[in-house]
């Protein structure tokens, strides 16, 4: 894992992710700051394993086993993703800001494989470590009736990970603010924003974390992960 001036945003389901990345990329071309805006899992076909992996979350691949998907699958898709689309971007002077970063797997690998964190950053040797990481905090029911509401608007079938329940989201919202608590080397420079306000806070707390840790470098990754 290298460290180089990065910053991650970890965000639990449904905390809003959407309207944040969008008011981040408003407040830096403001500032003058270009930007990219990108995602993980990137599962566009130019990335075979993120495709894959978003093939076997839907479904329709087999599934290899959970401590296989992530290791075998989310973890080289991130790794194509920093190669190829992420660093580009910082060499460039660009902000990137990611739906998604390694803290996922970390989360996900605890709660769904009761893999230790120690482990699962270990498959994370090529990834970029973040500056700042901001946890915008739901609670799991909350995020449960965002999704549900979701899924009804867009009139689709959620993934495998939609299945298992409001434990499991509490679970993850745990295991998220438990890192955020211990900080490096599993989450760096971690805050924790109340993701349950109405929505103008939620983006005024973002922004003035943001602002606070940014200082005049531009040259970042703001990672917006989801449990």
């Amino acid at each position: 894992m290298t460290g180089v001036q990065t910053c991650a945003l970890p965000i639990l389901d449904r905390a809003g992710k959407g309207s944040i990345i969008n008011a981040l990329e408003v407040v830096f071309g403001w500032r003058g700051i270009p930007s990219l805006m990108t995602h993980e899992p990137y599962d566009e076909k130019e990335n075979d394993k993120g495709y894959k992996a978003r093939q076997i979350v839907k479904g329709e691949l087999p599934n290899p086993g959970f401590v296989e998907l992530q290791r075998d699958y989310f973890v080289p898709a991130r790794e194509w993703h920093i190669d190829e689309k992420i660093m580009p971007a910082m060499q460039e002077g660009k902000m990137v800001v990611s739906d998604r970063y390694f803290e996922s797997t970390l989360v996900y690998a605890k709660t769904s494989g009761n893999i230790p964190y120690a482990e699962s950053l270990a498959w994370h040797e090529e990834c970029i470590y973040p500056t700042l990481t901001i946890v915008v905090d739901i609670s799991a029911e909350e995020s449960i009736r965002r999704h549900e509401l979701e899924i009804t608007a867009r009139g689709t079938d959620g993934d495998i990970f939609d299945e298992e329940g409001v434990e499991k989201q509490a679970a993850r919202r745990a295991v998220y603010l438990e890192l955020a608590e211990i900080g490096k080397p599993y989450m760096p420079n971690a805050e924790v924003v109340d993701g349950e306000q109405g929505r103008k806070d939620v983006l005024l707390d973002v922004l003035g974390v943001t602002s606070k840790h940014l200082g005049n470098n531009a040259v970042m990754i703001l990672a917006i992960t989801l449990m």
